[in-house]
């Protein structure tokens, strides 16, 4: 028989191998809340975009991996890149990866790999024809 959880228990509620919400669960660990405590934490496979808690970007800020709460998961939280909540995976979400051929009007080659093509932030862009530099919102870069 399966000891019974509570909100007590230092154990985590999830184990290695679940599937929550669409989430492979591949390790249990903490981390800390907005708060500076400690609390329970999962680094999990998604079973849509493959997304595995790796490197990502939020606002063009660069982060080394991603773990969901487990007070997030119980509650039905998704995959943070396909939930459309303004994290960019550079080989799943990025302008590089979904639409490469935007990349030549970027000014800097690097925000490529750190928004995605629909975020609407300011970017610096250039004319390739003229050189001429203008800031367009992602979703409108031509």
């Amino acid at each position: 028989m399966k000891k019974q959880q509570s909100k007590y228990n230092k154990n985590h509620l999830y184990d290695i191998g679940n599937i929550i919400n669409g989430l492979l669960i591949t390790e249990q660990c903490y981390k800390q809340d907005k708060d500076g405590k400690k609390c329970k934490a999962y680094k999990y496979k998604c079973s849509v975009c493959g997304y595995d808690c790796g490197e990502y970007y939020k606002k063009g800020v660069y982060y080394k991996e991603h773990m969901i709460t487990e007070k997030n998961l119980t509650h039905g939280a998704g995959c943070a890149i396909c939930s459309k909540n303004g994290f960019v995976a550079p080989e799943i979400n990025s302008i590089h990866a979904l639409h490469p051929e935007m990349e030549k009007f970027l000014k800097d080659k690097d925000d490529a790999m750190k928004y995605a093509p629909r975020s609407n932030e300011k970017l610096t862009c250039t004319c390739p024809d003229c050189g001429k530099e203008y800031i367009r919102s992602c979703f409108k870069i031509p």
